[in-house]
């Protein structure tokens, strides 16, 4: 507040001040309250800053009656009350706010001209997303999704609009459902048309997982893995496929005598002294995919690879940790400590398991980045795709899995029919 304070002192032409608020309605009472919005707006006064703009959250509409009392009591004109309220999907919002004529008047406030927008033509996908009637039904295994008494929805909520992406980008609409972890072995996971593990850390729940994993591999149910997705991938592909019975990630079990997921030999001696800064992978790695790979045919089918060829390009090579990447190159954020243990690669592959992207460090160390097995919609990768996917440009190992989603509905159809 202090920084944002001192913006505007020295720059009050450039800088202006938007307070989102929420309004509301006891059940016992029945009328939307303003006092939070005035309280909210005392203590933006109380630290030298006014805002310029009020965002009224709320169940429904906010009325006259309640922009008028904001403004007298809030010190802003009645116009610069915005009122957001609910919605059916999130890219309801912008077509909203713009009939609110927010920008106009952001703009109006800044001196600056208004420009054309594009704002049909998202209108026209927002129609387009609310019409898909096409279902597929997409389990996540996770363990972050109870709260109490009540089921955090929005857990792992960039891996869920990534779904999204790609299901309206194939014209299907994902009916997605929550699996525990430690459940899993309760739950029929037959009827899910695509299986996802995601991102996560720690021991609680990852024999479920790996028996998830197991079920989609065995049945032939498409499959992503995101970042320790991946990772257990490779742990339960190696116990059941390779006989590696004890095979684990030592992050779990440092005493497996087949630690396929490991830390980077460079890491150790950091490790061993509790000093954990700096030994993650954080940000944008490059990662070369495999000529004839389906990963490879996914980001090419995307537009992503040339997108991404061009981007490494462009930039400074540190700034995306390029090593000595050649060939098909794309760019994925990522977030973890563990990495496929290089020892265990050649024995993985000679049973099938195909590494279709890997990142090549300036010492020559590989650190696989993208696996599937042939013939099966079962990805995985290292790296966290959903943190790139927008409705306009969904990410394409999300592609690849509703398109073996919707795959497998078709032939449960056909079978059904058929019997």
């Amino acid at each position: 507040l202090e920084a944002a304070r001192m913006l505007h002192l020295k720059n009050p032409e450039d800088v202006l001040f938007v307070l989102v608020s929420y309004l509301p309605v006891p059940k016992n009472i029945g009328e939307m309250k303003t006092k939070p919005t005035q309280y909210a707006a005392m203590s933006m006064n109380s630290a030298g800053i006014q805002p310029d703009f009020i965002v009224c959250r709320a169940e429904m509409p906010i009325d006259a009656v309640r922009k008028s009392k904001i403004a007298t009591f809030c010190n802003i004109q009645p116009e610069h009350v915005i009122s957001a309220p609910d919605v059916e999907t999130i890219y309801d919002v912008p077509e909203y706010l713009e009939n609110e004529g927010f920008g106009k008047k952001i703009l109006k406030k800044f001196s600056l001209e208004p420009r054309k927008n594009d704002l049909p033509q998202w209108e026209k996908r927002v129609h387009a997303i609310k019409n898909c009637t096409d279902e597929v039904k997409i389990g996540i295994v996770g363990k972050y999704f109870d709260h109490g008494d009540y089921m955090l929805s929005d857990s792992y909520l960039s891996v869920i609009e990534a779904v999204k992406h790609a299901s309206w980008a194939l014209n299907v609409k994902p009916v997605i459902s929550w699996i525990d972890a430690e459940q899993v072995d309760s739950v029929s996971l037959q009827q899910y048309h695509g299986i996802i593990v995601p991102g996560g850390f720690g021991a609680r729940g990852v024999e479920g997982k790996i028996n998830a994993i197991r079920y989609c591999r065995e049945n032939d149910v498409p499959y992503l893995g995101i970042c320790y997705g991946m990772q257990l991938a490779v742990v339960e592909f190696a116990r059941n496929v390779c006989g590696m019975n004890d095979a684990h990630t030592t992050e779990v079990n440092k005493g497996t005598k087949h630690p396929v997921i490991d830390i980077q030999t460079s890491q150790r001696g950091v490790m061993a002294q509790q000093k954990y800064g700096g030994t993650m992978r954080l940000g944008a790695y490059a990662a070369a995919l495999r000529e004839g790979s389906a990963v490879l045919d996914l980001y090419r089918r995307s537009g992503r690879l040339d997108a991404d060829k061009d981007q490494v390009l462009k930039n400074n090579i540190e700034d995306f940790r390029l090593g000595v990447m050649k060939g098909n190159v794309v760019l994925e954020r990522h977030r973890h400590r563990y990495e496929v243990n290089p020892a265990f690669v050649g024995e993985l592959e000679r049973k099938g398991m195909v590494f279709s992207g890997y990142h090549e460090r300036t010492d020559g160390t590989k650190l696989m980045e993208f696996i599937e097995l042939k013939g099966k919609h079962f990805f995985a990768t290292q790296s966290h795709p959903e943190m790139k996917s927008r409705v306009e440009s969904p990410a394409p190992l999300f592609m690849g899995l509703i398109e073996g989603a919707k795959k497998r509905k078709d032939q449960t159809v056909k079978v059904t029919v058929a019997e």
